[in-house]
């Protein structure tokens, strides 16, 4: 009887203690392995999701660099005023008093991120930036000597300059928004996507 004893003593006070103690280390490393994989994983869907914002605030920058090399060119043109016909110097003077309202709402574009507000805005910018510079080759079309004694011409150069900048910021963006797309609905990164609400993000279609 005194072995069994012994032994049933050795079996509760050493090996169940040890079993349970082996079961914690088991349950808490496989928790801390799942903890460490989920955090990589969604750092994978942070960087991605980074690249895309960079990308946008990149275009964002060089919508800005546009609106300066406008206010440019509207504060060139200003100063001929009395070359041009009533209705030519009235187009220049409210491109001119638009200027802080195009300011603003290029900045207030941070507030809304890379979102369906954010693209929306971006192409109004575009459209606002396109149609002055279009006004201003009628209205010069008109003027030929205006090209000769100002700095249009060097200032529409840059211009041209920053657009090839832009189209190329555009198609980087648009890229990285699709590879960003196709990784949140890959798994396990649709899971965490949807927990941390990442959604898709809209391409920029000028």
């Amino acid at each position: 009887m005194k072995p069994f004893f012994i032994e049933n003593i050795f079996v509760i006070n050493i090996i169940y203690p040890f079993l349970v103690i082996c079961l914690v280390l088991g349950i808490v490393s496989i928790v801390l392995i799942s903890f460490y994989y989920i955090v990589c994983k969604l750092e994978e869907i942070k960087e991605k999701e980074k690249s895309v914002n960079d990308s946008f605030f990149s275009i964002k920058k060089l919508y800005k660099k546009q609106l300066g090399i406008l206010e440019e060119i509207t504060k060139e043109l200003m100063q001929y005023n009395n070359l041009y016909g009533e209705h030519d110097a009235q187009i220049i003077k409210q491109v001119e008093s638009e200027k802080f309202s195009n300011r603003k709402k290029l900045e207030t574009i941070n507030n809304y991120g890379t979102t369906v507000h954010s693209i929306k805005d971006i192409l109004e910018i575009n459209s606002i930036i396109d149609f002055s510079i279009r006004r201003y080759l009628a209205i010069t079309a008109k003027c030929p000597d205006i090209k000769s004694y100002t700095k249009f011409l060097t200032q529409y150069a840059e211009y041209k300059g920053s657009e090839a900048d832009l189209e190329s910021a555009i198609c980087l963006y648009n890229r990285r928004v699709k590879e960003f797309n196709s990784f949140i609905i890959s798994f396990p990164y649709i899971l965490l996507a949807l927990f941390f609400k990442k959604e898709p993000r809209n391409t920029i279609q000028s």
